[in-house]
């Protein structure tokens, strides 16, 4: 029952018109399946009683006079194309991966639903570089089985002007360092790429970042697993590196930030920082209209690197740092070096 049960539902789902149940039993026939008027009626029956319960709802719609179709699958047409987009334009996926994700949403869309999707047209990787999808299952099997990994870290080398991909010899394993050995501990997106926190054994006292569209040649390893469970191996440093929240885990000093800024921002902080802090209207910087409207915000916790520096400068003369003042002679010196090189 289970083949004719899969064979009426593809039918279904692939036709763009209602099918009569005789025109069901017709088809199923043609490609050589015994299969009764009755049958097909009860078939129909146990498919919608088993979305019933996957989905919240059954798929198979009947039309009066015109027979059976299906309008929308598990998801709406407005949430697959969300869904298709996402994996579209997610930087760290390759063509492969891409080409699979959407193959498998589209087998949950009906044919009618597919006449209003906008598929990208995308052609697989004649050689297959990483799979981003295969690096992420391997290393989440191995977190939650407390294994250790290996992998190649890319670089690039210039060669006749063009960069070429080559890989780091920094590592602690392989004939000349090519391989890196290390004990994952998790997963974070950041900025719209994927890392991998791990422990590494070059540096003892903190979690090591690698981002996973950079790692190739990725299997397990037979190497002494870090139990991070271990209390008595874990130092105070590497247990702080440990807490870092997953839009933080970056190395560098924690900060109270205290910023101004263009209410033409306040989505962009809010994204930044999320929608819990606290902004009060403010007086300009000198030079604007005192009639433009400003916003000052106070947030702690915020880690000092160059990352949290190029997210402030991008916005130029619409963000000002009140403080701390080592951030703000940094930018300073940062933007003067900058306009140095501008006046030679």
């Amino acid at each position: 029952m289970g083949e004719k049960m899969w064979a009426v539902f593809s039918l279904l789902m692939n036709s763009e018109e209602c099918i009569s149940a005789e025109e069901i039993q017709r088809q199923l026939e043609e490609k050589g399946y015994d299969i009764g008027l009755k049958a097909v009626y009860a078939v129909i029956k146990q498919i919608n009683a088993f979305t019933s319960l996957m989905f919240g709802k059954e798929i198979i719609k009947a039309v009066r006079r015109f027979g059976y179709i299906i309008e929308t699958g598990y998801f709406d047409e407005a949430q697959l194309q969300l869904l298709i987009d996402m994996v579209n334009y997610r930087q760290d996926l390759s063509s492969a991966d891409k080409v699979e994700l959407i193959n498998k949403l589209l087998k949950f869309s009906s044919a009618k639903q597919k006449d209003y999707l906008i598929i990208p047209e995308l052609e697989e990787d004649e050689e297959e570089v990483y799979s981003l999808s295969r690096n992420l299952k391997t290393i989440t099997s191995a977190i939650r089985n407390k294994k250790d990994i290996r992998f190649k870290y890319i670089d690039y080398a210039i060669i006749d002007g063009h960069p070429v991909e080559t890989h780091s010899t920094k590592g602690n394993a392989g004939i000349s360092h090519e391989y890196y050995n290390v004990s994952p501990y998790n997963t974070v997106i950041v900025d719209g790429h994927y890392y991998l926190r791990a422990y590494y054994n070059k540096h003892k006292d903190s979690l090591t970042t690698f981002r996973m569209d950079r790692i190739r040649d990725l299997q397990y390893s037979r190497t002494y697993y870090f139990d991070f469970d271990d209390e008595k191996k874990i130092s105070e440093s590497l247990r702080q590196s440990l807490e870092k929240s997953m839009n933080s885990f970056f190395d560098g000093e924690e900060i109270t930030l205290h910023i101004k800024f263009d209410v033409a921002l306040i989505r962009e902080v809010v994204s930044r920082f999320g929608n819990e802090i606290t902004m009060t209207k403010t007086i300009p910087p000198t030079g604007y209209n005192n009639k433009q409207l400003w916003y000052e915000t106070r947030i702690e916790g915020i880690i000092f690197n160059t990352g949290l520096m190029n997210w402030i400068r991008q916005f130029g003369p619409m963000m000002v740092v009140v403080g701390p003042k080592k951030l703000k002679d940094s930018i300073v010196s940062a933007l003067e070096e900058n306009l140095s090189y501008y006046k030679k």
